[in-house]
């Protein structure tokens, strides 16, 4: 388990990092990003919602394009990385920035002109990463980007948070009665993408 901003003063794509991402490779095991912050913080807890979303969620979707920019995942291609508990709505936005800042590599006047990475049409399976999502998002639209095979449900959020929800089996299978999503999905999102993340 990681946080996806700050850790012992470095970046989750820095090279001080690869020698727990190839033990990881070694040993089968999948680098799982969660929500929050590796960055201290002694805000007083009264303040604590003023910033919540930047220190809670924001560094997962920071680390997912970061890997991406620096290519990490190509250097170590039988990891898995996974991105925990904060949703899944942000992949397209995600997906539109770096295809965007791709498109604009050489550009002279462009702050990301020296960045080259390589973007595959199944972004998220080509780098083996896969993401949680919550049973009421916009499940359809994430699917365009994300694929059938990267999402998955988080069934161990037993505390009360956002992504708490104890039907989510139920609810699932009825959006695939209701035609939003395929049903070969809902079979994935619940068992067979977690069975390949976790190597179970």
């Amino acid at each position: 388990m990681k946080k996806g901003d700050r850790e012992a003063g470095q970046w989750p794509a820095h090279s001080y990092f690869f020698p727990l991402y190839a033990e990881a490779e070694r040993l089968d095991l999948p680098i799982c990003f969660h929500t929050g912050s590796g960055t201290p913080d002694f805000s007083s807890v009264k303040d604590f919602s003023l910033g919540s979303f930047m220190r809670s969620q924001l560094p997962i979707i920071h680390a997912f394009q970061t890997l991406i920019r620096y290519e990490v995942p190509s250097k170590f291609p039988k990891l898995r990385f996974g991105f925990i508990e904060a949703g899944a709505s942000w992949i397209p936005f995600v997906a539109y920035d770096l295809k965007r800042h791709l498109a604009r590599t050489g550009d002279s006047g462009s702050t990301f002109s020296t960045f080259k990475y390589k973007l595959e049409a199944d972004l998220l399976a080509a780098n083996r990463i896969f993401v949680t999502c919550q049973v009421d998002e916009d499940l359809p639209y994430i699917l365009e980007f994300a694929g059938e095979d990267t999402l998955m449900t988080g069934s161990d959020y037993t505390h009360r948070d956002q992504s708490m929800e104890h039907d989510f089996p139920r609810l699932l299978k009825e959006r695939a009665r209701r035609g939003e999503i395929p049903e070969s999905a809902v079979q994935k999102i619940l068992y067979d993408n977690a069975k390949t993340f976790y190597a179970l």
